[in-house]
């Protein structure tokens, strides 16, 4: 059993790199960020909007798509709390 450990190993990180790598911003002004799903809908906007424009509300309330026509969104992204800042146009479900 224990030799079958390292190839579940190197199977499972190679789907995380892949994910990662599909869903990494390519358009740096038009991303979707991730916030604390503890966070209150006012301090998610808040938080966004010192970022850039908050352009829609996912269906999930704490994912945001967020505008900006300055570079460095995700780098503003993350230091206003987001967890995790992806590629907008990779999801249809945050509006346009």
């Amino acid at each position: 059993m224990w030799n079958w450990v390292p190839l579940h190993l190197l199977i499972a990180g190679g789907l995380v790199v892949s994910a990662a790598l599909t869903i990494m911003p390519r358009d740096s002004h038009r991303l979707v960020a991730v916030f604390p799903p503890w966070w209150s809908g006012e301090e998610e906007l808040a938080a966004a909007a010192n970022a850039g424009v908050v352009g829609s509300v996912g269906r999930i309330p704490f994912i945001l798509a967020v505008q900006s026509g300055d570079s460095g969104l995700g780098a503003r992204l993350s230091k206003a709390g987001a967890l995790l800042v992806l590629d907008g146009s990779a999801f249809t479900f945050c509006g346009s």
